[in-house]
């Protein structure tokens, strides 16, 4: 892997992402949900309250449908009775088929719900609200031939009677009317494209809450991603649509962002288009993103940290011990020494310009000026572009702290980054006081950047629940620990639940969402998991990537070792102070003469020169280099590591969803091992690794495609399950 590549994006790779990620943007917001919902409402005013509605005739009644949200923490439900007369009420509990007295929850905030009253016959239909505070943005009754039927007079027991609401207008309002004044919303049936399915009834309940000063339903993480779900609802209103996009477009954003990555780890534009394409037909990816939940979002920032960090570790000009091939290319001199002699004596200067030559034994034991290096050897800048990437990276480390607390596992994979990246530069400087002086000054803007700043952003994120300056700080600490004490006391029993070891190999996808039309034959069913194909090939690449990265780890440290064990005589000392007052042609001949042991096993951090006594192999010379693609490896590795192994403690109830930050960088590992054979010593390797790329690329996207039905909610026949099902025990629709 040529480490000098660039790993910058250029006009080509702009046009490429924009390509390939509007095409994504049309497909993710295809079907995402309806972008008009009902907005005006009736809010109930007493408990128990009990609305009436008189047809005027008596009616077939076949359904009654509602959409509601309820400010009550409690599980509540509504009953419906009916009437003939108005005075003698009826359950519709004879007609049902369990027997049953039929009462419909409206838990599940902003979502249709059709109560089915079975083709009976009642002029007047009573429903009874067990909670103040309910709002009923909408009602619709069916006739038993279909058509839609209004009451034509509307009473409730609260009227006349002092209010218990607490919210006042802030939901709605008191006119009965608001409960048939939008009939063109009322859907034929409930559906996600109408509704909220599966956590969307805390997140977009929440972000609603929030966005009218009511008291926040899901406190269970920072409120950060309910902000932004919530700033989308005060522009487009609260409908599906509105509450989707926002995490509908950092799915969109993670695109170009993974692919900049890759570019920037490989420096190779075919193996980024692999990790764009791979990582676009990945189906969490599609699915996860799709929901009006929070993990959409601290994943895009979580992506954004990384990336600049990885800017700031590989970047071509970073701040570095400058190695022997630099030293001479800034002298003016050429890399080889007979060369640079020649240079010397054609230049007639008296001496060396800005360096000093040092004098090593190569491979044939005889003296010679092999190369040279500036008087600053130590000398470390640190200049602004890597301040804005450390920046960058700790302003978007906040934002995912902000958002869920996984960003504090992000955070510790940004530490493990950073420690590793100066403790190589300490190794190469040998501790030299320039070295410290430039860590000092680059820890000090890291606290700042990595410590003040993120948790600037995570307390002011909690705003919403300070209610006095003075109070803010006990406030905060109050939420931390609520939200502390619901994760490790999470211990319920969920059918879908499923444990860390096993989201690696897909074992449990979990099922959002399933409906069927009247006649079962077609269904529709929303569910998240990985693409197989994506999973467990990353899988056995990641292994294979963290291995290979401790062996060559192992042997760069032995090899490290070994170099430090030789020892410098007062001989060598001499030699290379004489080959410092080297002029002219017979300072470069006499500087080949003199000796520096001093100088061994010096590695620059990139273009290493490595240089060893007793005629170092050629092998021997490797293993004093530290590979540029061995620290890619170790850059994913950490990625992924530090984003799973946490979950291995969490003692809390977990799901397959979990996983889901490590997405990207299983992909990563996917296209390291691919880019390793393509730059493979063995010709056949090179030429079978970009084949096995385009078929393995083939899969994924067939793979997606088949599970792209039950991702998405398309209504398909019901025999299609059968063809996603790979496994016995996934349940992928019922």
């Amino acid at each position: 892997m040529e480490a000098k590549k660039d790993g910058r994006m250029h006009a080509r790779d702009w046009a490429i992402v924009l390509v390939v990620t509007l095409l994504y943007a049309a497909l993710a917001l295809w079907n995402l949900g309806d972008t008009k919902a009902a907005q005006n409402g009736y809010v109930t005013q007493i408990s128990n309250e009990q609305i009436t509605f008189d047809f005027g005739e008596t009616e077939s009644l076949s359904t009654m449908q509602f959409y509601s949200y309820s400010l009550t923490r409690e599980l509540t439900a509504v009953s419906i009775e009916g009437s003939l007369d108005g005075q003698t009420w009826f359950d519709f509990e004879s007609q049902t088929r369990s027997g049953k007295k039929p009462s419909y929850g409206y838990s599940s905030e902003f979502c249709w719900q059709d109560a089915l009253l079975w083709q009976t016959s009642a002029r007047y239909v009573r429903i009874t609200v067990p909670n103040a505070d309910v709002v009923f943005f909408e009602m619709a009754f069916t006739q038993s031939d279909g058509g839609r039927l209004l009451p034509v007079q509307v009473t409730s027991t609260a009227s006349g009677v002092p209010s218990e609401s607490t919210t006042g207008t802030k939901m709605g309002g008191t006119d009965l009317r608001a409960l048939f004044d939008e009939q063109e919303l009322v859907p034929e049936r409930s559906t996600f494209m109408n509704s909220t399915y599966f956590d969307e009834i805390y997140h977009a309940r929440s972000a609603y809450e929030m966005l009218h000063g009511l008291p926040i339903y899901e406190t269970t993480h920072p409120p950060l991603g309910k902000m932004i779900i919530e700033a989308c609802i005060a522009v487009l209103g609260m409908t599906p649509f509105a509450w989707r996009l926002p995490g509908t477009l950092a799915g969109v954003l993670m695109l170009p962002l993974l692919y900049a990555m890759a570019k920037l780890l490989f420096r190779r534009r075919s193996v980024a288009i692999f990790a764009l394409l791979a990582f676009t037909f990945e189906c969490m990816h599609f699915s996860q993103t799709r929901i009006a939940t929070i993990d959409s979002f601290v994943l895009l920032f979580i992506l954004a940290m990384f990336y600049f960090l990885f800017r700031y570790v590989l970047a071509p000009d970073a701040p570095d011990v400058p190695d022997a091939t630099r030293a001479v290319r800034a002298s003016g001199l050429s890399s080889n020494p007979n060369a640079a002699a020649a240079e010397c004596a054609g230049t007639g200067a008296n001496e060396v310009p800005t360096a000093r030559a040092v004098r090593v034994e190569s491979s044939s034991g005889a003296g010679r000026l092999d190369a040279t290096r500036t008087q600053g050897v130590a000398k470390l800048r640190f200049r602004s572009l890597h301040a804005c990437d450390l920046l960058c990276a700790g302003v978007a480390m906040g934002l995912a702290c902000a958002t869920k607390w996984i960003g504090f596992y992000a955070a510790v994979g940004a530490v493990i980054v950073l420690f590793g990246y100066w403790i190589r530069l300490g190794i190469a400087a040998r501790g030299s006081k320039a070295f410290w002086r430039w860590w000092g000054k680059t820890a000090g803007l890291c606290v700042l950047f990595f410590l003040v700043i993120p948790f600037c952003i995570y307390f002011a994120s909690f705003a919403q629940y300070y209610t006095a300056v003075s109070t803010a700080l006990s406030q905060f600490w109050n939420e931390q620990v609520s939200m502390l004490s619901y994760h490790t006391q999470l211990v319920d029993k969920h059918y879908y639940s499923s444990s860390w070891y096993e989201w690696p190999l897909d074992w449990m996808p979990m099922l959002w969402y399933s409906a069927k039309d009247v006649t079962g034959n077609t269904v529709s069913a929303i569910n998240t998991m990985g693409n197989p194909i994506v999973w467990w090939t990353g899988l056995v690449a990641m292994e294979i990537l963290i291995v290979h990265a401790l062996v060559r780890l192992v042997k760069y440290l032995r090899a490290r070792y070994s170099a430090r064990v030789v020892h410098r005589t007062p001989e060598d000392a001499q030699g290379a102070a004489d080959a410092q007052s080297v002029v002219g042609v017979q300072g470069a001949a006499d500087a080949q003469g003199a000796t520096a042991r001093s100088d061994l096993a010096q590695t620059a951090e990139r273009d290493d020169v490595c240089v060893q006594s007793d005629a170092p192999t050629p092998r021997a010379r490797r293993s004093l280099r530290f590979p540029y693609e061995v620290r890619v490896a170790w850059l994913i590795a950490v990625g992924y590591l530090c984003l799973y192994v946490p979950w291995m403690l969490v003692p809390r109830l977990t799901f397959i969803y979990h996983y889901f930050a490590c997405t990207p960088f299983l992909v990563l590992a996917l296209v390291y091992l691919l880019r390793c054979g393509m730059a493979s010593r063995s010709a056949r390797l090179r030429r079978a690794a970009p084949i096995v790329a385009v078929v393995l690329l083939v899969v994924i996207a067939f793979v997606f495609a088949l599970f792209y039905p039950v991702l998405s909610g398309l209504w398909v026949p019901k025999g299609y399950i059968a063809f996603t099902r790979w496994l016995p025990w996934w349940i992928i629709w019922c």
